[in-house]
């Protein structure tokens, strides 16, 4: 009687396909399988497998999530875990183009930051010189030039005490402008000839006189904010359109990007464990005696599982 040739073959693989692929491999063909709890060596060949694609579709789903509408997030906390075939499960990693996909998500959620850090930084200026709108000539006019010092700023007083200021301001050779008044608060452009400068800038220092901190433009102030208030509408259109954009993303993609998530995380898990040389909570090692004839249907079976592995090894 002819006795059958036999292979040995070694079989790594994620629990979350390990009950399903040994039942269809015992279904396929005649094998004996056992658990291995050793340590395996170099005949198991370690796949380079990274962590970034794993990061990167994760921060894709991160960001789908960040821009969700509350209803949504309603919706998506009742929902639960995805349900899913195996054969749609299977098919996912063969989309190569969720890694595109996942990428401009991400571009698109760093240009929203973008966005909202440049409209933070906006926000501050538009107040600033909103505050000194009164002010109705060229911002670079003020400041020092070959003859005179131009300055513009506020002076705290009450209104009595302003009229002793201002009469001290002509005795020190100061010519002033009220631009405008609020409360205690007056708002005026200062001129004084250079030659007297360090008298000037004394009593400047001697009374409760604030300079406007205002650099780095150009024109009159109301051509600097409708300047930036034009970018403002700029900014906050280009927000609208790609916050629309991130959820019709999500509404497209984020049910696949879940599932292409779960298999590069169980794909990494198995090659940590390949790379450790021990199986671990998440990872089981097989050995399996099969029939030669039966060598090629079992490495095809396997290979339609997208988180198992399978090599012939010396019996």
């Amino acid at each position: 009687m002819a006795v059958a040739k036999l292979s040995k073959l070694f079989i790594v693989t994620h629990n979350s396909e390990t009950g399903t692929l040994l039942k269809k491999i015992q279904r396929y063909a005649q094998v004996e399988i056992r658990p291995y709890s050793g340590k395996i060596g170099e005949e198991i060949p370690a796949v380079d497998v990274s962590a970034d694609n794993n990061l990167k579709v994760k921060k894709a789903l991160d960001i789908i999530n960040d821009f969700k509408d509350r209803e949504m997030k309603k919706l998506a906390s009742r929902a639960g875990r995805i349900i899913v075939s195996r054969d749609r499960y299977d098919k996912i990693p063969e989309k190569r183009e969720l890694e595109d996909i996942a990428e401009n998500i991400i571009d698109m959620g760093k240009e929203v930051q973008n966005i909202d850090a440049r409209m933070a930084d906006a926000i501050p200026k538009i107040n600033h010189l909103k505050i000194w709108s009164c002010y109705r000539y060229n911002l670079e006019d003020i400041g020092s030039g070959d003859v005179f010092t131009i300055r513009l700023g506020l002076i705290k007083s009450s209104r009595p005490d302003f009229e002793q200021i201002a009469h001290d301001l002509d005795d020190n050779k100061i010519s002033f402008e009220v631009l405008s008044e609020e409360g205690d608060i007056t708002y005026a452009i200062l001129a004084y000839h250079n030659d007297y400068r360090k008298e000037a800038e004394e009593f400047l220092g001697s009374i409760a006189f604030e300079a406007a901190e205002i650099t780095g433009y150009k024109g009159t102030i109301s051509q600097n904010l409708d300047s930036i208030e034009k970018n403002m509408r700029f900014y906050r259109e280009r927000k609208e359109n790609l916050v629309k954009s991130i959820r019709e993303a999500g509404g497209l993609y984020e049910e696949e990007l879940t599932i292409y998530l779960d298999y590069l995380d169980n794909s990494l898990e198995v090659e940590q464990a390949v790379r450790s040389g021990f199986s671990t909570e998440s990872v089981s090692f097989y050995t399996a005696w099969i029939k030669e004839k039966d060598k090629e249907n079992i490495f095809l079976l396997i290979g339609r599982f997208s988180a198992s592995r399978v090599v012939e090894i010396a019996p």
